[in-house]
């Protein structure tokens, strides 16, 4: 991990409401804002610059989705598994996972999940 510019770290949890900005960072005097917005059940990371523009996004359903078999069967997870990686042609994106919780229910799902998110600017 030590290949990544700027490290943040977050949680979501089926309980917020919020949109609140994760971290800011600046790269050659050009602003930076890591974000999260609830959509529906899921959340999305999403990094945009100064102007508002969306420059990579990430949406929390893949961690559900992979981490909804282990909650079944109540294992610990490994490394390799608990690492998200996205990329695009500006930014590379990693999500470790360092803790994650989730009932599914019949009529609600809950969970929360803590993550380190680091980046690189291409």
């Amino acid at each position: 991990l030590n290949e990544y510019e700027y490290m943040s770290h977050t949680y979501i949890s089926s309980y917020e409401t919020q949109q609140p900005v994760i971290s800011r960072m600046t790269l050659n005097g050009m602003e930076y804002i890591l974000k999260k917005r609830k959509i529906g059940e899921d959340f999305e990371l999403y990094l945009v610059d100064q102007n508002n523009m969306e420059l990579i996004r990430f949406n929390s359903k893949e961690i559900v989705k992979r981490y909804q078999s282990y909650a079944v069967d109540n294992k610990e997870i490994d490394q390799e598994n608990a690492s998200f990686y996205v990329e695009n042609e500006k930014i590379q994106m990693r999500i470790i996972v360092q803790e994650a919780s989730m009932q599914f229910a019949e009529y609600e799902n809950t969970y929360f999940t803590d993550f380190y998110i680091f980046m690189n600017f291409k």
